[in-house]
């Protein structure tokens, strides 16, 4: 049982997912999105579920690289397969930044790592690489702030992650800084045999 606080968003925003800039180049964020991104700072746990279209992909990733711009921040995402985690999340931090002249000022970066002149890294892994296990390289990592698990459970289960690797992760998050980090979920809408369901979503086991 992990005993930290969770907030459970059955929805975000509109069915839209846009890209915003301002006329200068800089990104921004609507006044429907702000509010909630910043609540994403504000608890251990964050779940966010929604379908194609409600812009949780989009709007993590802004206030993740929000937060890399205001302070010292290391975040690590992560998807089953560290090769899904290249080819979809970090990629579209990537394309976020490319879309920007005002964030390709602000951040330089590798084949694996968006880093910032506050020195804020962004760390794309994944629980297999090349076919071996890498939970233990994950909880390594020091000095971690945050970790995104985008589509922690799907409609295949081979491609998901189970919910003792994602124990084992997340307790690690922020123990080094003497605090609870930040934990975000996300996933398209679940099935009701799926753990994610089973511990945050159904009503007989939340009594």
């Amino acid at each position: 049982m992990v005993l930290v606080p969770v907030r459970v968003w059955e929805r975000l925003y509109g069915d839209t997912a846009t890209t915003f800039n301002d006329a200068d180049g800089a990104f921004c964020v609507p006044n429907r999105h702000f509010d909630a991104i910043q609540k994403l700072f504000d608890t251990s746990l964050n779940i966010w579920k929604g379908g194609r279209g409600s812009a949780k992909t989009h709007s993590a990733v802004l206030g993740f690289l929000q937060k890399c711009i205001l302070t010292k921040f290391k975040l690590v995402i992560i998807r089953r397969e560290y090769e899904l985690t290249k080819d979809t999340m970090f990629k579209h931090f990537l394309r976020v930044i490319e879309s920007s002249e005002y964030l390709k000022s602000k951040f330089t970066y590798t084949a694996d790592t968006t880093c910032k002149e506050t020195k804020s890294e962004i760390i794309a892994r994944g629980v297999v690489s090349n076919g071996r296990v890498t939970v233990d390289k994950i909880k390594g990592i020091p000095e971690l702030d945050a970790v995104w698990f985008d589509e922690i459970v799907t409609t295949q289960d081979n491609n998901e992650i189970d919910p003792d690797t994602f124990d084992e992760i997340f307790l690690t998050v922020g123990r080094e800084k003497g605090k609870k980090g930040i934990c975000l979920i996300s996933f398209n809408p679940i099935s009701t045999n799926k753990w994610v369901y089973n511990r945050y979503f159904n009503p007989e086991k939340a009594k």
